[in-house]
């Protein structure tokens, strides 16, 4: 178990990528706040990992409000303790259907920079 001990948040667990982010952190030992926007798919991960014999609990609503993205993070702190693991796998596009290529303003909405602790830029 290689994450016993840890608590992760995940959004967008209720399927697809984020329900199996989820059902692996929780098999390697970690507690799991489930974060979606559809309640039915959130409690089925929940309710997956609990019957495994892991600890999870979920919010339901969208990330794109502020008010739920605290919920989620307060409701961590007081169910688990403090994360130390976050999955921002939820998807949000500007009209909820993927039709971002389209934007009349073509500039880019979001910025990441990632970089691997103790990598030099470029070297993954």
């Amino acid at each position: 178990m290689r994450l016993a001990g840890r608590i992760a948040v995940v959004t967008g667990a209720g399927r697809g990528l984020g329900e199996a982010i989820a059902l692996r952190f929780a098999r390697e030992g970690a507690a799991v706040m489930v974060s979606d926007i559809d309640a039915a798919t959130a409690a089925r991960t929940v309710e997956q990992i609990r019957r495994a014999g892991g600890r999870a609990a979920a919010v339901v609503g969208s990330v794109t409000d502020e008010t739920v993205v605290l919920e989620i993070m307060q409701r961590t702190v007081e169910e688990f303790g403090s994360p130390g693991i976050l999955v921002n796998n939820a998807g949000v596009t500007r009209d909820k259907l993927g039709r971002f290529a389209f934007w009349a303003d073509p500039r880019p909405r979001f910025t990441c920079t990632a970089r691997r602790s103790g990598s030099r830029p470029g070297r993954w």
